[in-house]
């Protein structure tokens, strides 16, 4: 109950947006007036698209970001892709486009392969870049916090000490 409220407090603006748009111009007044159970829309805010305002704004909250990081506490669960547009940029044409232009990268790198004289390089397929929302930025900042921990240990390892930390 008390992250439906924080949520409503938060986003509400973008909640109702979405609830008009994507579910036949529901109105979130009608929760609080008691036309909706509150289930529903507690099952209904994780099914709205990625391109929503709701989960746009979501996924770039910077409180939400840093709770979502801490989470993690391994090196191995982290992603080391970096960099990108604007979230508030992209839209499913715009991510239709990067899968063309994939694709496309993809079949000239594998005609230009059977050209390729052996012992040089072959060309590697660089995808187009998605968004990075403030959720992977914080998760990238606390792979980076481990890293440096695991350094630590490494180093203390090394010159005979005990765990730094």
């Amino acid at each position: 109950m008390a992250d439906r409220v924080e949520l409503i407090d938060r986003f509400g603006d973008q909640i109702e947006y979405d609830l008009r748009k994507y579910q036949c111009g529901m109105d979130l007044l009608d929760f609080f007036r008691g036309v909706y159970p509150w289930t529903l829309l507690d099952r209904i805010l994780p099914q709205l698209p990625w391109q929503s305002q709701f989960k746009k704004a979501l996924e770039n909250d910077a409180d939400q970001a840093l709770k979502y990081a801490e989470q993690f506490t391994d090196l191995d669960q982290f992603d080391t892709d970096s960099g990108g547009p604007s979230l508030y940029d992209w839209d499913e044409f715009r991510e239709l486009s990067a899968d063309i232009s994939d694709k496309i990268s993809e079949q000239i790198v594998a005609a230009l392969l059977p050209h390729i004289p052996k012992g040089k390089a072959k060309p590697k397929v660089k995808p187009v870049k998605r968004p990075k929302t403030a959720r992977q930025r914080a998760v990238m900042a606390r792979k980076r916090e481990l890293e440096k921990l695991e350094q630590w240990d490494i180093e203390a390892a090394f010159l005979g000490g005990e765990d730094v930390l």
